[in-house]
């Protein structure tokens, strides 16, 4: 499966990112907090309604989505305030193990 790739800015970076992790992400998140309009991925998920509880739900669906475990020291809420961040973390420090699960 080829990965598709799109830049963004965060943080006052241009990173490349997978829209198919992104997309993924998105539908993680859609599910979880049953929320059926348009995510954006900038916006903080707690203004979706994604509230610690919901943000730790979403982080174990990721986990399983993606068949990997965050590092303890990546579970900090910051990384997880929305979906550009998830998914910059995702692609720096665990592209190895997601990538084989996209092409399955």
């Amino acid at each position: 499966m080829k990965l598709f790739k799109k830049s963004i800015f965060q943080e006052g970076f241009i990173i490349q990112i997978s829209e198919q992790i992104t997309q993924k992400i998105i539908a993680i998140v859609r599910s979880t907090i049953n929320f059926d309009e348009e995510i954006h991925p900038s916006v903080n998920l707690i203004e979706y309604g994604a509230d610690s509880m919901k943000q730790m739900e979403i982080l174990v669906k990721i986990e399983m989505e993606f068949n990997f475990e965050f590092a303890d020291e990546d579970l900090l809420m910051t990384n997880f305030e929305n979906i550009n961040k998830i998914v910059f973390l995702l692609e720096q420090k665990y592209s190895c193990s997601i990538r084989g699960e996209l092409r399955d």
